[in-house]
């Protein structure tokens, strides 16, 4: 089942909510080039899949939340479940990256302003073992 079409929590992909291609096209039209190209790349990776939510374009690896890019803050961000599953913290702060913590539960490494797409892909391709 396309990305697109599921609701994911703790990580892991489970439910439809309603999202469809059609909003993932519009969010990454109103992104820079540089971050268009990325998530359109990315959207057609047999690894990965890409979602648009209110202020977040999201990414899954192999059907694990992996992170993205919150829109309404420019900041990249990689979720504490797939940091933990993959051994990345290093990859991340070695980057740039800061460990951030909003809320008594809610943990994810995130870094904003210049180099931080091309931090975010040389992680997550470290992390993930896979070349994006």
């Amino acid at each position: 089942m396309p990305i697109d079409k599921q609701f994911w929590s703790d990580g892991l992909m489970q439910k439809n909510d309603g999202i469809d291609a059609g909003d993932l096209d519009a969010a990454i039209l109103g992104l820079s080039q540089p971050d268009a190209h990325f998530f359109r790349t990315l959207r057609d990776h047999p690894d990965f899949q890409c979602a648009a939510l209110t202020m977040q374009l999201t990414l899954h690896f192999r059907g694990e939340k992996l992170g993205g890019l919150n829109r309404k803050l420019g900041e990249w961000y990689v979720s504490k479940l797939f940091v933990a599953r993959h051994d990345g913290a290093r990859a991340l702060e070695s980057r740039g990256f800061r460990r951030m913590q909003t809320g008594k539960n809610h943990v994810y490494w995130a870094r904003s302003g210049a180099g931080s797409l091309t931090a975010f892909r040389e992680a997550i391709s470290e992390m993930a073992g896979v070349e994006v």
